[in-house]
């Protein structure tokens, strides 16, 4: 991706951040070769997230707990938002994970631009979940590269982290025996509802 490109990415970042995920469908390269992305063995994992939001930091650390439970040591990679301002430094995040798998725990426009940049180096969005916070409840809207369309649901409040960790690391440890979601009951959401996007990238 040159200079260029990625200053337009950024000017259009805002206006996806939250989009639904047809309106993004763009964004996610296609992966029609899906079981070359399988992970190996001796594919490493690396967690990139915003250290200065709550919720991208509460599921990073029960990510590493999960991901440390199933065997495997993830390397942890703290950012802020200036970590996203330039070109170079989300590409330097991307070049480092080449070869591994990359769990992003952004916000909207953040996960956006790590897409671009990811899928200018050949990564292929494995799956991608937005989550939103309202009330008592964490509102989902998930796509896997290997199930097509998004799925959307709503789980307490409670436990939100654990229960995205157990998802990411049954699938990062091959033993996806984890729904992607635990039911279609769906919470009414306001406008606005905080939240974040997490994303595995294979790179």
């Amino acid at each position: 991706m040159d200079r260029r490109r990625f200053l337009e990415t950024v000017a259009v970042a805002g206006a996806f951040a939250g989009a639904p995920f047809v309106a993004r469908a763009a964004l996610v390269p296609p992966a029609a070769d899906a079981t070359q992305r399988l992970r190996s063995a001796a594919t490493p994992v690396r967690i990139v997230h915003r250290a200065d939001l709550a919720p991208c930091v509460m599921a990073a650390e029960s990510l590493q707990r999960a991901l440390g439970a199933a065997g495997l040591a993830p390397a942890s990679i703290a950012v802020d938002a200036a970590a996203f301002a330039r070109f170079a430094d989300i590409d330097s995040i991307v070049a480092g994970s080449t070869g591994a798998r990359l769990v992003a725990l952004l916000d909207d426009s953040g996960a956006v631009l790590l897409q671009q940049v990811a899928a200018a180096r050949g990564g292929v969005c494995l799956e991608e979940a937005q989550l939103r916070f309202d009330g008592g409840f964490v509102r989902h809207c998930a796509r896997r590269v290997d199930k097509g369309t998004a799925r959307v649901w709503s789980e307490p409040l409670a436990g939100w982290p654990q229960r995205l960790a157990r998802r990411h690391a049954q699938g990062l440890a091959g033993a996806s025996t984890e729904p992607m979601y635990d039911g279609d009951a769906i919470a009414l959401q306001r406008p606005g509802a905080a939240g974040i996007v997490s994303l595995v990238i294979a790179l």
